[in-house]
């Protein structure tokens, strides 16, 4: 099985090293095993692209080092997917840090499912302990995402493996989402979802793990991107239909937790501040923004 490793970066000179070294110590530990590495820099202004080069210079697996000037993170991943020749492509960031295993953990799951047409992602534990303890995932059992809840965080993006066939099924990931678009957030979300409703499984194993160095320290960092999130998890349920099932229910809890919040209840996250009106309110204005927008009024049409 050939695996393509999609990289994208922006900015990211001085943290891109330690990704790369640590996905070519992962590959080091798969002998015989048939990997490849596409760096996609999404129009850096910093020397993120010549050190992209240099990385590729010996290293021990196939790099290809691509240019998308275009902004967007989704459009940065489209453009690897195009290039990329595996069967399994593997989506990371570049902030994080690949535990030495993680390609180990990832062959054997697609082998014990015969190939397997499964989306895997796994966990996501903080690569620098002074950092908050948000966008990551820790839990210890294996998940088989069911629909029963809201699929935000079921995986995420720096950790997310795809079959090449999911694509050729459902499409690329939607470039109005994600860092650089429209919305700015939730392009994992809404990429996860709408294989989900094709059929797709989709699996969450806690063995494939990597570090996430996000660097975000005070509450006020949290409450920002939490906004940006929120509005893509709103432009999601527009995207997908305001009559849609579970993302309906999803809605309706968030905002009967707001009124128990209001009565004395319990935030959604004490530890970092995070209410329930901090999700409801940005996710309102995601769905509004989305159906007046000329990417709601296009979709509409279609």
């Amino acid at each position: 099985m050939r695996v393509s490793i999609i990289l994208c970066t922006f900015d990211r000179k001085d943290k891109l090293p330690k990704v790369v070294r640590s996905i070519y110590s992962a590959a080091r530990r798969t002998l015989g095993a048939d990997i490849e590495l596409i760096i996609v820099d999404n129009g850096s202004t910093d020397r993120s692209l010549e050190v992209a080069h240099s990385l590729a210079i010996d290293a021990p697996i196939s790099v290809q080092v691509l240019s998308e000037i275009a902004k967007g993170l989704c459009r940065a991943k489209n453009r690897g997917i195009k290039a990329a020749t595996g069967q399994v492509l593997v989506f990371t960031d570049d902030d994080c840090e690949w535990a030495p295993d993680y390609l180990e953990v990832l062959l054997r799951s697609y082998r014990d499912d015969n190939g397997g047409a499964a989306i895997k992602g796994g966990r996501v534990e903080l690569g620098d302990p002074s950092d908050l303890p948000f966008t990551i995932k820790t839990e210890r059992r294996m998940e088989v995402y069911d629909g029963s809840r809201h699929p935000g965080g079921f995986l995420h993006g720096c950790n997310l493996a795809v079959p090449r066939a999911v694509f050729e099924t459902i499409g690329l990931f939607d470039e109005n989402f994600g860092p650089g678009a429209p919305f700015r957030a939730a392009e994992d979300t809404e990429f996860v979802y709408r294989a989900f409703k094709a059929g797709v499984p989709i699996q969450y194993i806690p063995d494939l793990v990597i570090y996430h160095h996000h660097g975000r320290k005070t509450i006020s960092d949290i409450a920002n991107l939490n906004w940006s999130y929120q509005i893509g998890n709103g432009a999601l349920h527009a995207k997908h239909g305001l009559a849609d099932r579970l993302l309906l229910r999803a809605s309706y809890y968030n905002a009967r937790n707001v009124l128990f919040e209001v009565a004395g209840g319990q935030k959604f996250d004490p530890q970092l501040g995070i209410s329930h009106r901090q999700l409801v309110v940005p996710q309102m204005l995601g769905i509004w923004l989305y159906l007046f927008s000329s990417i709601g009024r296009v979709a509409r049409t279609k």
